[in-house]
């Protein structure tokens, strides 16, 4: 039999026809083993089988052998077609002998023969369907996948658990593992929702299954039914999920049912969304974590002992740092400069660094730390206005108790005028009301009312400026760093003195002052994006406290020594430290004046320093 007679694309021509693609078309043959066509070379003829096969070869990572052509396949029609290059490699599996066509005789052929042109396109349009969703997904399976899956099960380790809120996300991971159910995973930036999402897959039957990602912000619909299809036993990942909308996300889960199983991670879901949530608490709500996660962060960097590779004083500044920004993953950034600066020593309070990146040629944010000190606060007011005056912004501020007051009333938009006649009008009367003495003597509700008054009841969150206060969890002694919701809720709690006023609760939490966990916030302030933190200390020192002279002296003294001892490590790190200390009684409103005036006075003797500080940071 005459060869072109078994290829069902020429086998109908003419001679008269064949004889006007004579001069494109040329017998070719290749011996066994021999590459026909190499992956990414251009593709400039079309290959017709006449004699022999070939396999077609995905290469990567891996060699993913796709398919085997025989007689009367084609192939390369695509890549001659539109010049771009070879999708896969052709290597002939024995002797072959094909006909190759170039593009202008592919083309003359295709326009002698319209339905040959039909016929042929059909078969193109279906192999090539069928093609790239192969390749795709062999690619995905095969190269990728059989790379990655060993050095993914050997990232992600077990979850550190010792706290009670990780407990919970361990056993919720227990029980969904195996489950077919969509989950979302709930968390704040960093906190690990990818290293959760890991673990559901690695320790569910779908372990060998193929784990594909998919992003929110740059979903497609086309990427979307691809790697669904190429993740078939497996699972598939869908960060930022939160970024898209609720009927997307609907349609997602439809078109998923239960192969793959579907795992969303971000924000907070849409109500009622179908979906098992876990929810991930930032590193700050879980720092019995802390000094473990430290261990493993260190052991993964290569130092040979943890225990030994850190110092106490590191610890501590780590411990008293919120993460922010970035919770577990920042955490691990910082522990990696930190053992890169320490150059193989142990690592100290110094190489413990919490940078922020600044736009180039922005000026350094600046940032204000308000701390607690109950009417010695008054001199917050005036340190904002001497800052004012000299032109000096303040880009955000967090506040401690009644740091946190003042704060609040300057972020909502007050102007410093305004306070200064507010201040005379102020007494307990307006903040306190007296109560049946369970959890405490007063209840501070009334100042609440009072703020409401002056400045509405934003959320922290839209408030002009910036703004965050610390609490004190009253069951675990731990911080509580509250940076959305009701911003006079959040002040009342930061406010509610041990003992004197009762606490404030807020998500299952009894909420104390702040002062007992950060008297000046510096450590928030940088967490927030600070990149110079202005501090002020309005606390007086334990040896100028004197003996105890009323019922608040009994009271205030414990808590202000206390303070103290947990304050200087924290305070040090501030790039400016205001100490507008008046020696006068914090628990009079009759020292307003005083308290003012002296804000103002170590404000103006610092202003110096303070352009100094700015000018170096601005250079950097």
């Amino acid at each position: 039999m005459n060869k072109i007679e078994k290829l069902f694309l020429l086998n109908d021509l003419s001679d008269q026809d064949y004889a006007l693609i004579q001069e494109e078309i040329q017998l070719e043959e290749f011996s066994e083993d021999a590459i026909i066509l190499k992956q990414g070379q251009q593709g400039q003829k079309f290959f017709m089988l006449v004699e022999g096969s070939v396999e077609v070869i995905l290469e990567g990572e891996t060699e993913v052998r796709l398919a085997t052509l025989k007689v009367g396949n084609f192939f390369g029609e695509m890549s001659c077609l539109t010049g771009e290059p070879v999708s896969a490699t052709i290597r002939a599996l024995e002797k072959v002998t094909l006909y190759t066509l170039t593009k202008e005789g592919l083309l003359k052929l295709l326009e002698m023969h319209p339905k040959l042109m039909r016929s042929m396109l059909d078969q193109l349009l279906k192999r090539i369907s069928q093609s790239n969703l192969l390749v795709h997904q062999e690619h995905l399976k095969s190269s990728v996948l059989l790379q990655s899956v060993s050095d993914q099960a050997n990232k992600y380790g077990k979850i550190i658990d010792l706290s009670e809120e990780m407990k919970r996300v361990q056993a919720q991971v227990g029980t969904l593992a195996d489950a077919t159910c969509p989950v979302w995973i709930e968390g704040e930036t960093g906190v690990g929702k990818e290293f959760i999402a890991n673990r559901l897959h690695y320790d569910s039957i779908r372990q060998k299954g193929p784990l594909l990602k998919v992003s929110g912000l740059e979903f497609t619909w086309e990427e979307w039914r691809k790697k669904r299809a190429a993740a078939a036993g497996g699972t598939i990942l869908l960060s930022k999920a939160d970024q898209l909308p609720a009927g997307t996300l609907k349609e997602l889960l439809d078109q998923a049912g239960t192969d793959p199983r579907v795992i969303m991670m971000g924000g907070e879901p849409p109500a009622g969304f179908p979906v098992e949530i876990i929810k991930v608490p930032p590193l700050r709500e879980r720092r019995e974590d802390l000094y473990a996660l430290i261990k493993e962060f260190l052991r993964r960097e290569g130092v040979v002992s943890p225990e030994q590779g850190i110092s106490g004083s590191a610890i501590r500044k780590l411990a008293a740092y919120p993460f922010l920004d970035g919770n577990v993953e920042e955490l691990f950034q910082v522990l990696h400069k930190a053992v890169i600066l320490s150059d193989g020593a142990t690592i100290q309070a110094e190489h413990i660094r919490f940078d922020h990146r600044r736009r180039i040629h922005s000026r350094p944010r600046i940032g204000l730390a308000l701390g607690a000190g109950i009417i010695r606060g008054v001199a917050h007011v005036g340190v904002l206005k001497v800052l004012e005056e000299e032109g000096i912004p303040i880009d955000l501020i967090a506040g401690s108790s009644v740091g946190s007051l003042v704060g609040l009333l300057y972020a909502a938009g007050m102007k410093i005028s305004t306070m200064e006649e507010l201040l005379p009008t102020i007494s307990w009367r307006n903040l306190v009301s007296f109560t049946r003495p369970t959890t405490g003597l007063t209840n501070n509700a009334k100042m609440g009312k009072w703020l409401k008054k002056l400045i509405g009841d934003p959320n922290i969150e839209d408030l002009p400026i910036p703004f965050a206060c610390v609490a004190t969890d009253g069951q675990t002694g731990m911080p509580v760093i509250m940076k959305s919701g009701s911003a006079i809720k959040a002040v009342r709690a930061s406010t509610a003195i041990p003992m004197v006023m009762k606490p404030v609760y807020e998500n299952g939490k009894v909420l104390w002052d702040g002062a007992m966990a950060h008297k000046v916030p510096v450590h928030l302030v940088r967490s927030m994006g600070a990149d110079i933190v202005i501090g002020v200390d309005v606390g007086l020192p334990t040896f100028k406290k004197g003996t105890v002279k009323n019922l608040y002296d009994a009271f205030m003294f414990p808590l202000d020594i206390l303070q103290d001892s947990l304050a200087q490590e924290e305070m040090e790190l501030a790039d400016i430290l205001l100490k507008p200390v008046a020696d006068a009684s914090g628990y009079s409103f009759k020292n307003v004046p005083i308290f003012l005036k002296k804000g103002e006075e170590e404000t103006r003797k610092a202003i110096p320093y303070i352009r100094k500080v700015i000018a170096e940071v601005g250079e950097a």
